[in-house]
């Protein structure tokens, strides 16, 4: 009789995206895809209401988010 052996890596870490423009929602949405926990962030609270929808969490201040994750991916102009 043989066994089946599954192999699980670790959680996909948490990480926060700083800017919610073009580049921004498209590293929000691969993350998301990916499984990694994600937090938003964005100046003006209007973008990113796409990512949220997929699941993203959006932090109130660029600080909250910071705290977030220990990865930050800063998308900004």
């Amino acid at each position: 009789m043989t066994q089946a052996h599954t192999t699980t890596g670790p959680a996909p870490a948490p990480v926060t995206v700083l800017g919610l423009g073009d580049m921004g929602r498209s590293l929000a949405r691969a993350f998301l895809a990916a499984g990694h926990p994600t937090t938003v962030w964005n100046r003006s609270p209007g973008k990113g209401e796409d990512v949220v929808a997929l699941g993203a969490v959006r932090a109130e201040s660029a600080e909250e988010a910071v705290r977030a994750s220990g990865l930050v991916v800063v998308c900004l102009v």
